[in-house]
């Protein structure tokens, strides 16, 4: 027998108690680990499927085509070219929306926007088919333009100042 080769067992030697009662913990604490990591993620999934909008109002929505920021039809007069984007925010009191969560066919019978510019949307209260739309730009940003259009009208956007 060399020094290298184990020790052999003889009939009368005991397999070590402490081993086996490692081995066996060992077992445990990765089958824990791994149901923990199974019921992490069946909670996540059932999280994604029946999530719901709980959180939010019934008027802020982000689909594209519906419109959750309104303006007052008042509101819509008292804004004026020139005023900084603050003040015209005041007199809103909700921000508007950008460019993607608005409906592509409302986009399309608005003016082109002025270069440089920021633009946010809104809808007015009493004519929810009109699309606002006020582009802000400069130091200190104020509005360059006001634009409205209409869906289902045949008459072309106004611009307004």
């Amino acid at each position: 027998m060399s020094v290298c080769d184990p020790p052999a067992m003889s009939a009368t030697t005991m397999p070590d108690p402490g081993r086996d009662r490692y081995r066996r913990g060992q077992r445990r604490r990765a089958r824990i680990a791994w149901g923990v990591l199974v019921l992490l993620v069946v909670g996540i999934g059932l999280a994604i499927a029946f999530g719901g909008n709980d959180g939010e109002s019934s008027d802020a929505t982000s689909e594209p085509g519906l419109l959750p920021a309104e303006m007052s039809a008042s509101a819509y007069t008292a804004i004026h070219k020139g005023q900084t984007e603050v003040e015209v925010l005041g007199l809103i009191g909700v921000p508007g929306q950008q460019e993607s969560e608005v409906e592509t066919e409302l986009l399309q019978l608005l003016p082109s926007s002025p270069e440089g510019t920021s633009c946010e949307f809104w809808r007015i209260s009493e004519a929810p088919n009109h699309l606002v739309r006020l582009c802000f730009g400069g130091t200190p940003a104020s509005l360059e333009q006001k634009s409205v259009a209409a869906k289902g009208e045949d008459q072309a956007p106004q611009t307004l100042a």
